[in-house]
């Protein structure tokens, strides 16, 4: 059953993407996904693998969930979060796309949780709240980062 929620949750979300009026341009998208997906299969893998605070099934169609999850998921969610955070010109809306954003992602991987795919060891979900406040802050730095540099680089060629 998981596997299916997921797998409409991500074409829903990749649907979402596309339909949705996004100020990033295709660079600044994919280097946002592309650094989101790093990081979050990264910290996946360590915490279990190498730390084993999250016990993850072994069954072959959970699995793929958490694949899904891990891999199209999070960084889709992600990136419309930035992607609100960009159209808004309010701070206040800035801040309630960031929690919002951060909100969404600990939803959905805790849902993991309720499918079986998950048995949280030694982890909880303040744990999943930091985790995803701190790879959102990392995803909108990179994207600050890449859209200053984008902007430098389009002056000196002018």
């Amino acid at each position: 059953m998981s596997i299916v929620v997921y797998f409409t949750l991500a074409w829903l979300l990749i649907g979402y993407f596309i339909a949705m009026n996004n100020k990033m341009n295709l660079m600044e998208s994919t280097v946002v996904f592309l650094v989101t997906v790093v990081a979050s299969i990264n910290v996946s893998w360590i915490l279990i693998e190498e730390m084993v605070l999250i016990q993850v099934t072994e069954q072959a169609e959970e699995y793929i969930s958490y694949l899904l999850n891990r891999s199209v998921i999070t960084p889709l969610i992600v990136m419309i979060g930035i992607s609100l955070m960009i159209r808004s010109e309010n701070g206040v809306f800035k801040a309630i796309s960031y929690v919002g954003t951060v909100v969404l992602l600990t939803v959905v991987n805790n849902s993991l949780t309720y499918f079986g795919v998950f048995e949280f060891v030694n982890w909880n979900f303040i744990y999943d709240i930091i985790y995803f406040a701190v790879l959102m802050l990392i995803a909108v730095l990179t994207y600050k980062f890449y859209h200053n540099l984008y902007d430098k680089e389009a002056v000196k060629q002018t």
